[in-house]
């Protein structure tokens, strides 16, 4: 009796090795995602912290202001009654601006406005707000692909404010009674001019 052995190795995308490979490969590909998922997160969370530590000092610091202008305002009320009232408006002005603030901050915080739409809104309505308080005229354009745009809870909150700074510079301070904005996406970046 003749014995021939013929051995035939398996191809190597059927060996233990590559099977081995494979699942240490998606093992760390898993791990980088969680590792990507975390850093967001943990970013996200210093933002968080971030603005609310601002927050805080512009409360603080805004209270202790209103404080100081309301103790001022009760001694002068009896010798000098115009230099009270003079201080209680000061008063309302920074109580009001404060609650402007906090109201951007916590809009800025809030999950459910992280998408440009929710953005587009917020203008809106700072808008409508200035049209009531001085009469100004605001008319805002955008391109359809701004829409599309995905912005950090950051940047969105310091857009915000950019936004609302010059709005108010324009109309409060140089009397602008005709304002336009126009908001493009130049080349994956957000453009803001207002004239």
């Amino acid at each position: 009796i003749t014995e021939l052995r013929i051995v035939v190795n398996a191809p190597f995308w059927r060996a233990t090795w590559f099977y081995s490979m494979l699942a240490l490969a998606f093992a760390a590909f898993l791990y980088w995602i969680d590792r990507q998922r975390s850093a967001r997160l943990e970013n996200e969370a210093r933002m968080r912290s971030a603005i609310a530590g601002n927050l805080h000092e512009e409360v603080n610091t805004t209270l202790q202001n209103i404080n100081v202008l309301s103790e001022i305002a009760g001694m002068k009320a009896d010798t000098d009654p115009e230099k009270s009232r003079e201080f209680i408006y000061e008063i309302q002005k920074k109580s009001r601006n404060m609650v402007i603030a906090m109201n951007d901050v916590l809009w800025s915080i809030d999950p459910s406005n992280d998408s440009m739409p929710k953005t587009l809104e917020r203008f809106n309505e700072v808008v409508e707000a200035m049209h009531n308080r001085h009469g100004a005229k605001v008319i805002i354009s955008t391109d359809h692909s701004v829409n599309a745009l995905q912005l950090s809870m950051k940047f969105r909150h310091e857009f915000i404010i950019i936004f609302k700074t010059a709005i108010s510079c324009l109309v409060e301070i140089l009397k602008g009674k005709e304002v336009k904005v126009e908001l493009e996406n130049y080349r994956g970046s957000l453009q803001l001019k207002i004239t």
